[in-house]
């Protein structure tokens, strides 16, 4: 027979800190929990004993248990009672110390603990030195106790070391503020927090949600009011800003979410209207050299340069460039993201030879510090080959662009529209090499997957047939 589980939360903590798959799992455990506690809520139970020890890990997976205290108000007309339970006080919201009343939003309270373990853990620090934090304050550990010091937790953690790990989007953060409310009934709700964490995406870095597994994303949201024609993205951008307010970091980021997928379908004036907002709203809610602040300003740089505004683009990059230096330090990840938007920008100038002495001085950074997989590292390696090229030196210019090809191929498949860009890229090369049969082959390929996965019509699918008979022009054929 098989084991329930391999341990609890509070042990996963314990090793997950050494681990860097389980730390992976880890950052899905957000999305697993706030979908438990939204089905619970949902069926009308209240858990009324959420701890770290009654949630369950097994095969990288979370399981909300022991419901020993758990209250079925299905035939009540509200949630909301005074009777004392069996509690666990770490975890127990402010009302239920003091035996006030209480409704499910209690749940939201002991859940939003638990996010703020999670949060500490994947930045390095163990639970115990949250508790050591809040003992050196109040001299308990108690949440309840310690209202007034979560924000400082979270504040002075990437303060003192902001180089530990890589910090997690500022949403988090404000998921944890939302959850952690005294006045119960500021807190968000299990179904408002599920929409916000399921429906979050990493901003053109990441193609998956990091913060859910798969198991806990439903079909329908939760909040599918809206009908089938309208614009995903506003609905998305509408319900954060209704739930949280539209100032609040959540609704912020949720716009800052929404702008690449605006520039990915072309829509360059809804794309730049957005970034304006969220930085100047942003400028108002936070330092004007927050973070996050940092991020929104850089943001219209992709959407000025695919509209050929290379100029306002490079001044963009500089100016954060210079910022993320001077605030999180040379070798932070957000600091080399924007180093690699700067080379970018100069291949797309045809600037060669300032494009290739960007790209080199930082090239071995990038990979040790993102990894020779990150899409800022192939970036770089992109545009090097190509302003190698254009130089002539078609030895290194093909070097690059092999490496780029295989590693996407395997990293994003042989029919992902970047993939596919890399070979076409590696066609061209060979095509100024004059090696036309390998020219032909790559393009021929490319075109035909290209038919089959964009459409015969697709602005891609055009190029890439403008490229092969450029081949079989030269050839004379």
């Amino acid at each position: 027979m098989a084991p329930v589980a391999e341990c609890n939360l509070a042990s996963f903590f314990t090793f997950a800190t050494s681990d860097e798959s389980s730390l992976r799992s880890l950052s899905t455990f957000f999305g697993c929990l706030a979908s438990a506690v939204h089905y619970l809520h949902q069926t009308k139970i209240r858990h009324r004993d959420i701890k770290p020890e009654n949630i369950l890990v097994k095969a990288k997976r979370v399981y909300l248990t022991d419901f020993g205290i758990s209250l079925d108000w299905e035939n009540l007309t509200r949630s909301t009672t005074t009777e004392d339970t069996a509690k666990s006080l770490i975890y127990c919201a402010p009302e239920v110390a003091r035996h006030e009343k209480r409704n499910s939003s209690s749940d939201i309270w002991s859940l939003g603990c638990i996010y703020l373990e999670i949060w500490t853990v994947l930045h390095g620090y163990s639970v115990e030195d949250l508790r050591d934090y809040f003992r050196a304050r109040t001299e308990v550990h108690r949440f309840y106790s310690n209202i007034s010091s979560f924000q400082d937790w979270m504040t002075n953690t990437l303060s003192h070391n902001p180089r530990r790990r890589p910090r997690l989007p500022f949403i988090v953060e404000s998921w944890i503020d939302a959850m952690l409310q005294e006045p119960y009934d500021n807190r968000i709700s299990a179904g408002q927090l599920y929409h916000l964490v399921s429906q979050f995406k990493q901003r053109e870095i990441e193609p998956l949600n990091p913060f859910c597994g798969e198991c806990c994303i439903m079909e329908e949201d939760v909040y599918s009011e809206h009908s089938s024609d309208s614009d995903p993205l506003a609905i998305s951008m509408d319900t954060s800003a209704r739930v949280i307010g539209q100032e609040h970091p959540s609704a912020l980021d949720s716009m800052v979410n929404q702008a690449p997928t605006y520039r990915n379908q072309g829509q360059w004036k809804e794309a730049e209207e957005l970034e304006a907002q969220v930085i100047e709203t942003g400028k108002g809610v936070l330092k004007e050299e927050h973070p996050d602040t940092l991020t929104s300003t850089a943001n219209p740089g992709p959407t000025y340069g695919n509209q050929g505004r290379l100029k306002e683009a490079e001044e963009l990059s500089l100016k954060v460039i210079e910022t993320r230096k001077r605030v999180l330090g040379e070798e932070h990840p957000d600091t080399l993201n924007s180093i690699a938007s700067l080379v970018w920008t100069r291949c797309n100038q045809r600037r060669w030879k300032e494009t290739v002495e960007l790209g080199v001085q930082i090239m071995e950074t990038i990979k040790r510090v993102l990894g020779e997989e990150h899409h800022s590292t192939l970036s770089i390696m992109s545009n090097l080959a190509l302003a190698y090229s254009e130089q002539g030196r078609w030895k290194e210019a093909e070097e690059l662009d092999v490496q780029v090809m295989e590693t996407r191929k395997r990293v994003l498949g042989e029919e992902h529209p970047d993939t596919l860009t890399s070979i076409s890229d590696l066609a061209l090369t060979y095509k100024n090499q004059s090696r036309w049969k390998e020219a032909e082959e790559l393009g021929v390929q490319v075109m035909e997957t290209r038919k089959r996965v964009l459409g015969e019509d697709h602005p891609d699918t055009l190029i890439s047939m403008a490229n092969l008979a450029s081949t079989y022009g030269d050839q004379g054929r």
